[in-house]
């Protein structure tokens, strides 16, 4: 099994145990490292999921919310019969201030502990994503959804087509580089992409194209399946399942893509 297809399939079923999953992960220490952080994302998150939520929580935020009304139109009612009757105004403001002193320390603990609980799960989501997401891991992620949710309806794409998005980008596609399946812009680790899928709807190939700065985290420099192209203005990744298709468009991007400023 090769880099690609063993990624798509963890990313999509990181509890799978197929026998082919179990002998490419024995058989490449980064793909297992890879799997086993998958797992204890999913792990994690489940546990999260699981934390109990009290019975009567719906019921006790609803007396609260009402509690809360009632009290504040208590001291409405108190603060406009006080503006009439100078008298009691000295002891009326304390009323209020006890009353006002009373609201702010008599909050329900359980209002306090599901905003800990839900600031928690926040920062441990941006924290999984940042720290464990490269912008290769998650060009995979992107063809599996492309796959699932966008090639089954697309439609003819022509080399006008790629050109007017390819313009934004400075960029011009002089020749055809195969059947296009879609052309769209997408984000990859925070960075604006240009996703180009060529070939067939079964197997499909990829083009990424990104800014000249940009970092291609996690891009195994030995898998036959992913290719890189630095341009002066770009870089492209390319990626796909079968090592001849990817090198072959290579070869074609690299000999017809062109950008405005330099190439």
């Amino acid at each position: 099994m090769d880099d690609l297809t063993f990624r798509r399939a963890v990313l999509a079923d990181p509890t799978t145990n197929a026998p082919e999953i179990v002998s490419a992960a024995q058989n490449n220490p980064e793909l297992a490292k890879f799997w086993l952080t998958l797992k204890q994302q999913e792990l994690a998150l489940k546990d999260i999921l699981s934390v109990p939520v009290p019975v009567d929580l719906a019921d006790k935020l609803l007396w609260h919310t009402q509690a809360q009304e009632d009290k504040t139109e208590q001291s409405n009612t108190s603060l406009q019969h006080t503006s009439r009757s100078a008298p009691t105004i000295r002891n009326t403001g304390a009323e209020v201030s006890e009353s006002s002193t009373k609201e702010k320390t008599g909050q329900p603990w359980y209002l306090a502990a599901a905003a800990s609980i839900m600031l928690a799960v926040s920062v441990f989501m941006i924290n999984t994503q940042s720290n464990d997401l490269n912008l290769y891991q998650d060009a995979l992620a992107h063809i599996q959804h492309a796959a699932e949710h966008e090639l089954a309806d697309a439609g003819e794409v022509t080399l006008a087509d790629i050109n007017a998005k390819l313009a934004s980008l400075h960029g011009v596609l002089n020749a055809s580089v195969g059947k296009v399946l879609s052309v769209n812009f997408c984000s990859l680790d925070g960075v604006r992409s240009l996703h180009v899928m060529v070939g067939n709807k079964e197997n499909p190939t990829s083009l990424f194209i990104l800014p000249k700065n940009t970092t291609l985290d996690g891009v195994p420099t030995t898998a036959s399946t992913a290719a890189t192209i630095d341009f002066a203005d770009a870089k492209v990744l390319v990626m796909g399942e079968v090592a001849e298709t990817v090198q072959s468009l290579k070869a074609q991007v690299k000999a017809h893509l062109k950008f405005t400023i330099h190439d």
